[in-house]
């Protein structure tokens, strides 16, 4: 990769675990693959690049540009721990992310440094040009890493659970070639009909008689799960709901939309959980991304403006608060 390659290509000479026989070998391999596939729109980038310098000889570096951010990789060449400096050829002073790892390193006038194991390697991403966000984000999220760009372990969603609803080759997965914002989103893949994984993001505080608001962007692959015997795309559409409560299905299009549905929690129900889960899947057969979830408690302006103008019921959701 270093040396300009785009990719890498693992193939099994024998049966299942006969070749690599080092489990730990076969390992660092898929380790290797998940951080690849988190660089590809920089590997792949046609963007002029800005070249940088590294102050060791044992240390070898490349550069790539995508959509303003600057990716720097270094690899040690040499069996011992190298602390060494790293120069872009712009006066740039900022932070630089360290990728796969939770710090940050301070950049000052284009300079920076930083130490790498025996063999090791890094990665740095340094935003030379602010994005304009025009995105309008709803106040008060409820849902942490809502954009999904926590990589602290590449290519898994950070915020969420997941479970198989019975089909071992439904996967669900963060992709940094698609997104509607920041660099990423969640792409699911269906094999076959109704066998989606099901994925909860974690709980938010909930309260019974409330109308919650859920907004997501989402598009689909019109290239896969096309049916052998029918030429035609079948339509895709794809589930989510406040715990088992208000499920919505939404047919996907090839292009990022907004799907908005709103959930009301019935009223009186002792045994409401204090947390509901968001719930996310998508049982027709194909492949789709996600990006940017939402969810935020409806607020009727009369009853903040005017709280006599509660319903009687209400007056016991407000005692519990």
């Amino acid at each position: 990769i270093i040396n300009g390659a785009s990719g890498i290509q693992y193939f099994v000479r024998q049966g299942l675990n006969l070749f690599p026989k080092s489990t730990g070998t076969w390992a660092e391999c898929g380790m290797m693959a998940v951080e690849i596939a988190e660089m590809t729109p920089w590997l792949l980038s046609e963007e002029k690049s800005i070249a940088v310098r590294c102050g060791s000889n044992n240390i070898s570096v490349r550069s790539a540009m995508h959509d303003g951010q600057l990716l720097v990789l270094a690899v040690n060449k040499a069996n011992i721990p190298v602390r060494t400096d790293f120069t872009i050829d712009i006066p740039f002073s900022g932070r630089a992310k360290v990728l796969f790892e939770n710090r940050n390193i301070s950049l000052n006038s284009g300079s920076f440094t930083d130490n790498i194991a025996a063999f090791g390697s890094q990665a740095y991403l340094i935003s030379i040009k602010q994005k304009r966000d025009t995105l309008a984000r709803w106040k008060d999220n409820l849902i942490k890493d809502p954009g999904f760009e926590n990589i602290s372990s590449p290519g898994v969603p950070a915020s969420c659970y997941a479970w198989n609803n019975g089909d071992r080759g439904a996967t669900y997965f963060l992709d940094s070639r698609e997104h509607f914002e920041g660099n990423h989103s969640i792409r699911l893949v269906t094999p076959t009909e109704n066998g989606s994984a099901r994925l909860r993001f974690f709980p938010v505080k909930v309260m019974a008689g409330r109308t919650y608001c859920i907004s997501i962007r989402a598009k689909n692959d019109p290239e896969s799960g096309l049916l052998k015997d029918n030429t035609s795309n079948k339509p895709r559409y794809f589930e989510i709901s406040l715990g088992g409560f208000g499920s919505t299905r939404f047919e996907l299009s090839p292009e990022w939309k907004e799907f908005v549905t709103s959930v009301t929690l019935p009223y009186p129900m002792e045994d409401l959980p204090a947390k509901l889960n968001v719930v996310l899947q998508m049982p027709s057969a194909g492949t789709a991304w996600f990006d940017m979830l939402q969810i935020v408690e409806a607020v009727d302006i009369n009853k903040s403006v005017d709280p006599t103008l509660r319903k009687p019921w209400e007056d016991e959701i407000w005692k519990r608060q």
